[in-house]
């Protein structure tokens, strides 16, 4: 994840890369914004937003919920739950379509680096504006 300040607001970018058994590697890029408290971000497939829960002082639960744009009415809500020192996270997903539950998925998570600038640059990646890339 990237939080990249911009024209007086911050932006957000993240990429997931899936390492699935037996399947391609996979990225997924996602491009937002930072306001009113949550994270507002999507792609292609689906519109999201994140935000911390209320009260949790300790700062490790987040909630998010994603509605895909593939016009099966496909929903997802997950609690997101993050280690004490900030390097793991797992989330647990429910999909649901017209309010019942269709599949449940675990994912477990490790941060790759604080610096995602010089990772970015590792990778032969350009530095992220924030913004998707112009068509």
């Amino acid at each position: 994840m990237r939080v990249v300040p911009g024209d007086g607001q911050l932006r957000y970018h993240q990429t997931n890369v899936y390492r699935p058994a037996s399947k391609p590697v996979e990225a997924l890029e996602n491009y937002g914004e930072i306001r009113d408290g949550k994270i507002h971000f999507g792609n292609a497939r689906l519109d999201a937003w994140k935000m911390d829960v209320p009260g949790d002082t300790t700062g490790r639960s987040a909630v998010l919920l994603m509605e895909y744009k593939d016009g099966s009415d496909m929903y997802m809500h997950q609690i997101v739950s993050l280690s004490d020192d900030g390097r793991y996270r797992s989330r647990t997903a429910q999909y649901l379509v017209k309010g019942k539950i269709v599949r449940r998925t675990l994912i477990d998570e490790e941060k790759v680096t604080d610096d995602w600038r010089a990772y970015d640059a590792s990778i032969g990646r350009v530095a992220s504006t924030g913004l998707p890339p112009s068509p």
